[in-house]
């Protein structure tokens, strides 16, 4: 498990001359050396991975690094994912800084405690299955990329989705979900993300309407900062594919995934 504590206020490259005289191997991420190669680089030293891009930190927890510091400046959502902000505390919604010392730093990194992942992590992790991956056309081929789905970027097969508006029709509804969720801000989100999970798979199968989910769960994505393209984009998967899905008839893009949450869903509505 890994370790995790969080700066507002120090830069990164502040915290590396700081800690470098004390043994401590620190990277910035993201950055030239991926993850892989991090971890691999032989050395006495310890190893710390300093995140300074939100979309960099569930890479790193995945990667099961064992020392990360957060270097962002963002009080609110270090806090709210559970992270120790050794430079910054809430008062209410004011950010306060903290005078912090590089022995206080140094005793962080020794002493914190594992990481426990948050409740959108969790939930992300489940809707992005391993071995597949958002740009292969058929969805469930192997690909030699990270399988987090994304709008763009290149796969095995050769192909990339240029047109956002069709996204629908090359990707899983839990990929969108991914999509959505991923794309909304945490400290902002209203909603809890196993409940958007599960209302998206009820109006999927006609079990609730399409007014109703756009109310009182697609607005509540909207507000946090998803894009209007990523939950149109779950409406019209729904009017394409989602009579497949209530037939439990796999044919891309509804995946098996897809029909074991169904079958879940079903399950648990009993």
């Amino acid at each position: 498990m890994s370790k995790v504590i969080g700066l507002a206020w120090v830069k990164p490259t502040s915290l590396q001359l700081v800690v470098r005289n004390k043994g401590y191997d620190t990277r910035i991420f993201p950055g030239d050396t991926d993850w892989s190669q991090f971890m691999t680089t032989a050395s006495s030293a310890k190893k710390v991975a300093v995140v300074t891009d939100k979309r960099q930190f569930k890479k790193a927890i995945e990667a099961e690094l064992p020392l990360i510091v957060v270097c962002i400046p963002d009080v609110e959502w270090l806090t709210r994912r559970g992270i120790k902000c050794l430079d910054g505390k809430l008062e209410g919604d004011n950010q306060i800084q903290l005078v912090i010392t590089p022995t206080q730093i140094y005793e962080e990194l020794n002493s914190s405690d594992a990481y426990t992942a948050s409740l959108t992590d969790s939930w992300l992790s489940k809707s992005n299955p391993a071995k597949r991956c958002a740009g292969c056309k058929h969805l469930q081929e192997e690909c030699g990329y990270e399988p987090t789905p994304t709008s763009k970027r290149p796969c095995n097969t050769g192909w990339e989705e240029a047109d956002p508006s069709t996204a629908y029709k090359n990707y899983n509804l839990s990929q969108l979900i991914h999509l959505a969720l991923n794309g909304s801000r945490e400290d902002l989100l209203m909603i809890d993300p196993k409940s958007f999970w599960k209302a998206t798979y009820q109006f999927a199968t006609g079990q609730m309407g399409r007014a109703e989910w756009i109310t009182d769960h697609a607005r509540l994505l909207k507000s946090s900062g998803t894009s209007k393209s990523k939950l149109q984009n779950i409406v019209l998967w729904v009017k394409r594919y989602g009579s497949k899905l209530q037939q439990k008839k796999i044919s891309n893009p509804p995946s098996k995934l897809d029909i074991r949450l169904v079958n879940k869903l079903l399950v648990s509505n009993k």
